[in-house]
């Protein structure tokens, strides 16, 4: 099977899934500008220095959770940085980010990407409403409106009210998996998943 997945993976930080139209409004680790002020409680720099965008999604407890970049909704994923993808399903839009913690083919994974039912999913209580695609995922250190210099794939996301379901998969001891599946409000639970 033919397979061109892009990973990406952070430097030890969370995550981040913005809309590109937002971009200029996530700095990451560097200061905010503008006189901007950022709450968070974490201090990548450490005590009583600034807090930063990067401090903010560092905050954020759990798997993935949802904050607002300026008037966008934006996805942080947490709990560890682990190599994260984004599988498309049969419906445009939705799919599921993959983070994998340990695997010995993608063959495996996408045994378990098809058959979507089987998976133990977790109702986060997450609404996720796009508005301005498309969306980028990449490392929340850094400054979104720069090119960005790590790795980042594009989420084709379209516009609409997604809620979004977890699930910590280990089918068998040589595959463990996070996944994160986007479900649009109108989409049926039962959606077969199919790959590329």
């Amino acid at each position: 099977m033919n397979m061109r997945w892009t990973w990406v993976q952070g430097n030890g930080g969370p995550l981040l899934l913005l809309s590109k139209n937002h971009s200029c409004e996530w700095q990451g680790s560097n200061p905010p500008s503008n006189g901007r002020v950022v709450e968070a409680i974490f201090r990548w720099d450490g005590p009583g220095s600034i807090a930063t965008d990067y401090d903010r999604a560092c905050d954020v407890e759990g798997y993935i959770n949802v904050i607002k970049v300026g008037q966008s909704d934006a996805v942080v994923l947490g709990e560890g940085d682990y190599r994260t993808t984004w599988w498309s399903g049969n419906l445009e839009t939705s799919g599921i980010l993959v983070r994998g913690i340990g695997w010995d083919s993608l063959e495996d994974i996408i045994e378990v990407l098809n058959q979507p039912d089987a998976i133990p999913w977790q109702d986060m209580e997450l609404r996720f409403t796009v508005e301005e695609p498309p969306f980028v995922l990449f490392d929340s250190s850094e400054v979104a409106s720069d090119e960005i210099l790590g790795d980042s794939i594009e989420v084709p996301l379209s516009c609409g009210a997604y809620r979004i379901k977890t699930a910590f998969y280990s089918p068998h001891p040589k595959l463990s998996l996070i996944l994160h599946r986007f479900v649009t409000e109108d989409e049926k639970a039962s959606s077969r998943f199919i790959s590329d």
